[in-house]
């Protein structure tokens, strides 16, 4: 008998165990197998110390170069910038008062860790910071969801799709950072959201409230409004949500107070975020996204704002990422058109100017928030009710121009809303969105009973049906695609255009193809499980799979852009022959790039060169007015307008003819001629009489016509309060020594005249933060030539010095501080509170 039972425990023993048993048994690991893959493709910036090298991120660094060094080598923050644009305010993006940002990279600092080089290594010590804080979003994700009692591993799937959406390589490769800092923080704002209305004391709701300040603020000082904009209309929809679900469940007592802790969240978080907003507030009016004031808007023209608008039908590159050719140039792999096989093409044909990538959220997640979304409505849930409201809202508002009815309505009437220039990003808060969905999609998968798989069953075939059929669509229907932009007609020949029709149809075809593949296979993969074909480990494993494929193979159209630290110094960054040659130049002067990327390029400011040209997405109003209507009314520029800006060099990449231009060096590698501008008339000048001319449109008119002479008339907006003559015999001296670094807070000059006159200076006017003073005493600014200062100059010899501090931004930097020692005392008392205050015995 015992022989017996030995065998046939044995035998049970021998029995081979099952595929399913074993992925039951390591199901986790396939998901944190899909993390460990994630971290690969981030190996550059985790282990190699390399940091993307986007366009917008290069010119940022280069732009803030200057700055950082001024205040490495006087501890004074500079903001001003005299470096581009011939000058402009950028107290508005500098943070002076305590953050913990600063504080990690003060600490890094201190231990050596940057080196003090300028802004380069600085700037990219930071990004490396958040970006090894990437995982921080995944973390986020996971914490919200468990909240809302997701299980472990549809919390980890759904985070690590997070992680691993193709569109940050769209966002890598154009360098747009700070929309990527900006999407870290937000799941931990919605999940301290989300705490406030699950608390039931006024303890849990200070905490909880105190909890949503710090991450707010921390959002707000990322400084991308827009993202923070359609993050707060998101939470508004949650907030209606969480109303209609508290009628539900008749908890109506929690109202008022969850409100009023929200309400009180949010004051806290813009005191404590006050240094960037004030500043924000201040500036923005008079910026080209406030519309300058006197040029009848208040924000971005309307054509500007809605450039990057995206197309109702441009929605299949969701399924089909190439639809409509994904980015502006790929290199074809396809072989219907063996001419243009392996060669660069234009292929999005879209209504958008450009773009670096399509969007995409493929098959299986949409799948997956089908059923998210199927499940919470049957439930009534309203915050799930309130998320499914809002995708097809967002994906209205995102198609900005083609769709007015709508966003006219927000770009008239809410707040800052017409200041945002790119409709379409409002899809980033939609994947986010669609992954919280696609979680309880997952929850609802590995839970459902019988009952509830009919349903799901219904939701998978018929969002699979419909997947199917957008598939299908290229390959019946192909007249319903034009495949051709606006303008290409007359950009390519009839023959190189048809080529590229056949190119970018045979990438539709061949993603469609794909859709078809990865639509069977998950719908059936899907089917199978919910009629227990297969066990619940097999079905998440092969969607694990599934997603690899999916996202990966998508994602790496648009691979990260890496480039080492040093190797960035000695190449974009390292002096060219031409800026070596003025860098030896008697200061002050400033430089004309008479090149095509003028208003691109910020590189000229890096190596400490005054540029009238630079880059910034928010310039100042006055200045962009002379871009649009007054530089190019000459041959080829308006030499008045770049003499009165100190243009004393000018740089071409061709010959130019002007009798006051003498050619003084040429760069042999770059091709490019510097010239010496005799005309210039330097950083200040005496004027002989004034014209008032206080209409925007006449004083642009007036500067742009030819016998504007800067040197003999100055044109003023107002009536000036003394009478001024021309001066006979008159001196300007710049204070500072020709080798010192132009100081972006104060200029002083000593002048003389022998009548009351009045000083041009060829600094930028701005209204808010300037002082003048002539011999210690206070004097008024004049807005003169519509961009530049002016002061009324008494008879004698004077000592003319002007500051910049702003009041704004020492006022706003001390509130500020004090709101975030009192929201992290308040924490920190939570924090401490279950350590001291010990709990009574039972019965005592």
């Amino acid at each position: 008998m015992a022989k017996k039972k030995k065998s046939q425990a044995k035998s049970r023993s021998a029995k081979p165990v099952s595929i399913s048993a074993v992925i039951q048994q390591y199901q986790y690991g396939f998901v944190f197998l899909i993390l460990l893959l994630f971290l690969l493709t981030l190996r550059p910036q985790m282990f190699e110390g390399k940091a993307p090298s986007g366009v917008d991120f290069v010119q940022h660094i280069a732009k803030m170069n200057q700055p950082s060094l001024f205040y490495q080598q006087t501890g004074e923050h500079a903001l001003w910038h005299p470096w581009i644009f011939a000058g402009m305010p950028i107290y508005h993006r500098v943070t002076t008062q305590w953050t913990a940002e600063r504080m990690i990279i003060s600490i890094f600092d201190r231990l050596g860790y940057i080196e003090k080089k300028g802004y380069i290594v600085y700037e990219i010590t930071r990004v490396l910071l958040w970006m090894h804080f990437f995982l921080f979003l995944g973390f986020g994700m996971v914490l919200l969801l468990r909240l809302w009692n997701i299980p472990i591993g549809a919390a980890l799937f759904a985070a690590i799709g997070m992680l691993w959406l193709p569109h940050y390589g769209v966002l890598f490769k154009a360098g747009h950072l700070i929309q990527i800092r900006a999407l870290y923080l937000i799941p931990f704002i919605v999940w301290a959201f989300e705490r406030i209305w699950r608390e039931r004391n006024w303890r849990g709701w200070l905490r909880s409230a105190l909890l949503f300040a710090l991450l707010f603020s921390i959002q707000l000082q990322t400084r991308h409004y827009q993202i923070i904009f359609y993050l707060m209309l998101f939470l508004f929809f949650l907030f209606i949500g969480h109303l209609f679900e508290i009628r539900r469940l008749k908890r109506g007592r929690t109202v008022w107070p969850a409100a009023a802790a929200l309400a009180a969240a949010v004051l806290l978080s813009l005191l404590m975020s006050l240094q960037t907003l004030a500043p924000m507030r201040e500036y923005a009016p008079l910026s080209i996204r406030g519309g300058g004031g006197d040029s009848g808007t208040d924000g971005l023209e309307y054509d500007y704002a809605t450039n990057w608008s995206w197309a109702p039908a441009e929605l299949l590159s969701l399924l089909i990422p190439n639809a409509y050719g994904g980015a502006s140039t790929v290199k074809y792999s396809g072989s219907a058109v063996p001419q243009l096989k392996g060669q660069a093409i234009p292929g999005y044909w879209g209504q958008m100017p450009f773009t670096e990538g399509g969007e995409y959220i493929g098959v299986l997640l949409l799948i997956l928030a089908a059923l998210g979304a199927a499940a919470g409505i049957r439930s009534r849930s309203g915050p799930v009710i309130a998320m499914v409201i809002f995708v097809p809202f967002g994906f209205l508002l995102s198609f900005g121009r083609h769709l007015p009815l709508l966003y006219d309505l927000f770009f008239n009437y809410a707040p800052f809303f017409n200041k945002f220039r790119i409709p379409s990003m409002v899809l980033l808060i939609l994947y986010f969105v669609f992954f919280l969905l696609a979680a309880l999609g997952v929850k609802a998968l590995v839970t459902s009973s019988e009952r509830d798989r009919r349903t799901l069953l219904r939701t998978v075939v018929a969002v699979s049906v419909f997947c199917l059929f957008f598939g299908l669509l290229p390959f019946i229907a192909r007249g319903l695609f034009s495949f051709v932009r606006e303008g290409e007609s007359a950009r390519y020949g009839v023959q190189v255009l048809e080529l590229i029709r056949d190119a970018r149809y045979d990438l539709m075809k061949s993603d469609a193809l794909r859709l078809l593949l990865l639509t069977l296979v998950t719908g059936g993969t899907l089917v199978l499980f919910l009629k227990t074909r297969i066990s619940r480990a097999v079905m998440l494993t092969v969607l694990c799979l599934i997603f690899i494929y999916d996202f990966h193979s998508v994602a790496k159209r648009t691979p990260f852009m890496w480039t080492d630290v040093k190797n960035m110094e000695r190449t974009v960054f390292v002096p060219s022959q031409t800026e070596q040659f003025l860098l030896k130049q008697s200061r002050p002067f400033r430089l004309f790039p008479l090149q095509a990327n003028v208003f691109t390029n910020n590189l000229w400011s890096y190596n400490d060169i005054e540029s009238i040209g630079g880059y910034s997405p928010a310039k100042l109003r006055i200045f962009q007015d002379l871009v649009d209507e007054v530089f190019f009314t000459g041959s080829p520029v308006n030499w008045n307008i770049i003499n009165m800006l100190d243009g004393k060099f000018v740089v071409s990449n061709r010959p130019v003819e002007h009798p006051k231009l003498e050619q003084v060096h040429f760069d042999e590698k770059e091709n490019t001629i510097t010239y010496r501008n005799s005309a210039a008339l330097g950083r200040a000048f005496f004027t002989q009489s004034v014209e008032i001319v206080p209409e925007r449109d006449r004083r642009l008119e007036r500067l742009g016509s030819p016998d504007f002479d800067p040197a003999r008339v100055a044109l003023l907006e107002q009536e000036l309060p003394a009478r001024i003559s021309a001066p006979g015999e008159w001196e300007a001296v710049k204070i500072l020594d020709a080798d010192e670094q132009s100081d972006p807070l104060r200029s002083e000059f000593r002048v003389r005249t022998d009548v009351q006159a009045l000083l041009v200076v060829s600094e930028i006017y701005y209204p808010h933060g300037w002082r003048a003073f002539i011999d210690g005493r206070e004097t008024v600014i004049y807005k003169t030539n519509h961009v530049l200062r002016s002061v009324i100059v008494p008879e004698g010899e004077h000592r003319i010095r002007f500051e910049f501090a702003p009041m704004t931004n020492r006022a706003s930097a001390w509130i500020a501080n004090l709101a975030n020692f009192g929201a992290l005392l308040g924490l920190a008392i939570f924090a401490a509170a279950p350590l001291i205050v010990k709990k009574k015995p039972r019965g005592a």
